[in-house]
């Protein structure tokens, strides 16, 4: 007997795979007809299983956070997590945690790296990324790592190549459990095919994304040094100069205040020393100073309830979309609420969000809502509206950025458990150079420009990264002349 399902029926929702082609996984996800291709293009090239090509497949462990296994000194071992992947799969050495010697020896002993090691994120919202470890140090993983040893037949540099393309992603999305913590099990690692390819064909697909991924780097380096300009359109027009920063020196880091200066104020030499550093600043603006108070109705925090993936409920803006004057809307999150809970976080046009704990990077981060449709806001942002005529949203949000506003927003946030933190009634006592109408929409205009060019740049760098890779899989799958 066989069944055939109406043509009225989303056949990527509701689908039907014969019982003899159900093995190992039985969920949908894996099954799903948008994987048939994949397996037609991965049989075609004779792909053969890493764990076939590997000498060790191995994962880490997290000793207790903030426990005696951690280190700040330097002869600290490294501790790699998946967030210290670059996406060109070098390791961000800078952002790395130590451990001590002795946990990497004993406790930690059979997830020690060895040069060229390749690493698969293998829990959360990393799974994806892929990166080499290159050597020269001691290094250790943790369990959110998979690491692959290969036995010789396939380049270390090739595998972490391939699995970068959509051969690769694609394999990584079907074989991960999407559930409320997505996660890969290091025999489905083993599992994931990559193809038989001689050497001097993977040495090809290798140099060509890293051409691609150098180029691309470049481009952003450019939109980066773009957006540098935004300060200087600010503080020319706010008359304030823009002096290099101070030397970090011992003398610089020794100062004198009164007792009667810090009376019923912060104590803290953090705040004492840049507040002093950025009022000396603030005395050069030709407009007024005002409270950020003076303009605000509202500053609230969001919504503490655990949001999803489905898309189903209100989309809501959390941490990783807020960029400084942009949105990053490519991971939403969605939360079921009725109409009536859903109503007092509904964001208005006008709207500024602003970050209010995390790292001291991220601290202080805004941008103003003037996106289509419903949103709501989660808990590690507020909601900042300006009522008061008088004073530019976009304004806020560029002078905030600038280097003169984030010297502010240093010295009023705190380290709490240590993250870093600023609060509602810190917000509403920033202070803040408020020019008149059209000054404000002159640097409002050009700081857009600027951004959209800056925009246009990374949309390029990403377009001709994507370009790139989809010459690799040509080649790999052997359709380019010449193969």
């Amino acid at each position: 007997m066989s069944f055939l399902l109406s043509d009225a029926v989303n056949s990527s929702k509701v689908f039907i795979e014969r019982k003899t082609n159900v093995t190992g996984r039985w969920d949908p996800h894996y099954h799903s007809p948008r994987f048939a291709r994949l397996d037609s293009e991965l049989d075609s090239i004779k792909a053969k299983s890493i764990r076939k090509v590997a000498q060790n497949i191995f994962s880490g462990i997290t000793p207790l956070s903030g426990g005696d296994a951690y280190t700040e000194l330097p002869e600290g071992v490294a501790f790699i997590r998946s967030g210290d992947f670059n996406e060109d799969g070098t390791i961000n050495e800078a952002a790395l945690i130590r451990l001590e010697p002795e946990i990497h020896q004993k406790l930690m002993r059979r997830s020690q790296l060895r040069s060229r090691d390749v690493l698969f994120a293998i829990v959360g919202a990393t799974i994806g990324k892929v990166g080499i470890f290159p050597g020269g140090y001691e290094a250790n993983i943790n369990q959110a790592v998979c690491a692959v040893r290969l036995n010789g037949e396939v380049l270390p540099q090739f595998l972490h190549a391939f699995f970068l393309t959509r051969l690769g992603q694609e394999q990584i999305e079907r074989v991960k459990r999407p559930v409320a913590r997505a996660n890969i099990n290091l025999e489905e690692i083993g599992s994931l095919r990559l193809p038989l390819l001689d050497k001097g064909t993977q040495r090809a697909v290798v140099e060509a994304l890293s051409q691609a991924f150098a180029q691309k780097i470049a481009t952003e380096a450019t939109a980066s040094q773009l957006l540098t300009t935004i300060d200087d359109v600010l503080l020319d027009e706010l008359g304030i100069p823009r002096d290099p920063a101070p030397s970090n020196t011992i003398e610089r880091r020794i100062f004198e205040f009164s007792f009667a200066t810090v009376t019923g104020q912060r104590w803290d030499p953090n705040y004492a020393q840049k507040i002093a550093l950025y009022l000396s600043k603030l005395n050069h603006s030709k407009a007024p100073i005002r409270k950020l108070k003076d303009f605000v109705s509202t500053v609230q925090y969001g919504i503490s309830e655990r949001a999803t993936e489905e898309k189903v409920g209100v989309p809501m803006l959390r941490m990783l979309n807020l960029q400084d004057g942009e949105w990053a809307l490519e991971d939403m999150k969605y939360i079921e609420m009725s109409e009536e809970e859903r109503k007092p976080y509904l964001l208005q046009k006008g709207d500024i969000l602003f970050n209010r704990t995390n790292s001291k990077e991220l601290v202080g981060k805004c941008n103003v809502f003037d996106l289509q449709g419903e949103y709501v806001f989660a808990s590690y942002l507020m909601r900042v509206s300006i009522k008061k005529s008088g004073l530019s949203p976009h304004f806020v949000v560029a002078f905030m950025a600038s280097s003169i506003g984030r010297i502010q927003i240093d010295a009023v946030s705190r380290q709490i458990a240590g993250m870093t933190n600023i609060n509602a009634e810190e917000v509403r006592e920033l202070l803040i150079p408020v020019p008149n109408t059209k000054v404000q929409e002159r640097v409002c205009q050009r700081v857009a420009d600027i951004r959209a060019k800056a925009r246009a740049l990374r949309e390029k760098a990403l377009a001709d990264l994507d370009k790139a890779k989809r010459k690799i899989e040509a080649l790999i799958l052997g359709k380019e002349a010449g193969r």
